[in-house]
């Protein structure tokens, strides 16, 4: 990967990126099902080049953009890429004493085209598949692709973010979810033409006790959309509750 900074703007921030990332498949024995004997695959064989850039800053001192966008190409499993990704945020910043924040996101990771067999459009997200938005409903695309693997997703919603006293952090974000492309229509849970994936709050709560210890409080509401048939849209409530001791500082 090449990653390049440049700062020499006033209050602006413009970076560049290249990202090579190459997979290999394995193969693994199926156990305790004597009715076949081939291996169980996991992962593809994929070389994937990703070109992207940023550029973020302050339109007054209030106001502050951040703007991303990249291209993906090359191979996976013998089918061509070729996949767009884009991550945006406006913010605006009271600078008040309790450090309030609100702000509108917007991501977008492109899905598969099912009308184009010869080329895969879907984004590889790389080595982001971690909960970075969501724990709860991470897991459901795992129908789709992998855990937390966010692609054919277009994501946009407004935000907020406060610290009322020095050692307590509070937010709140509400996201309304859609599919970029209806890649598994007709296959179980998928409906026919929907694409919208449906709604999420994620409320956040943080007390710090000092440089070793905090408590985190991160439940997550999701209400499914047209995007799953009855079969798979029951609403989800996922809570995480963390005490967090660190002996190193």
């Amino acid at each position: 990967m090449v990653y390049v900074t440049n700062k020499s703007l006033a209050k602006t921030q413009i970076d560049g990126y290249f990202f090579y990332k190459h997979n290999e498949a394995e193969l693994f024995p199926v156990r305790n099902n004597p009715t076949t004997d081939e291996p169980r695959r996991s992962g593809d064989n994929a070389d994937i080049y990703t070109f992207g850039g940023r550029i973020a800053g302050d339109i007054t001192d209030n106001w502050k953009y951040d703007v991303q966008l990249a291209g993906q190409f090359g191979q996976r499993d013998g089918r061509d890429i070729c996949a767009l990704g884009s991550l945006d945020r406006l913010t605006y910043d009271f600078k008040d004493k309790h450090k309030n924040q609100v702000f509108l996101e917007y991501e977008y990771l492109s899905g598969d085209d099912p009308g184009t067999p010869g080329t895969d459009e879907k984004f590889d997200i790389l080595w982001g598949r971690y909960p970075r938005l969501t724990e709860g409903y991470g897991f459901s695309y795992a129908i789709e692709n992998r855990l937390w693997d966010l692609a054919n997703t277009h994501r946009v919603g407004p935000g907020w973010s406060c610290k009322p006293m020095e050692n307590l952090d509070v937010a709140l974000q509400y996201m309304f979810l859609f599919a970029d492309e209806n890649t598994y229509a007709g296959r179980a849970g998928f409906s026919d033409n929907g694409c919208f994936r449906g709604q999420m709050i994620v409320p956040f709560v943080k007390y710090t006790f000092n440089k070793y210890a905090f408590f985190r409080v991160m439940p997550e509401f999701f209400f499914p959309g047209n995007y799953y048939t009855d079969a798979r849209n029951d609403p989800l409530i996922f809570l995480r509750l963390e005490l967090n001791l660190s002996l190193i500082h």
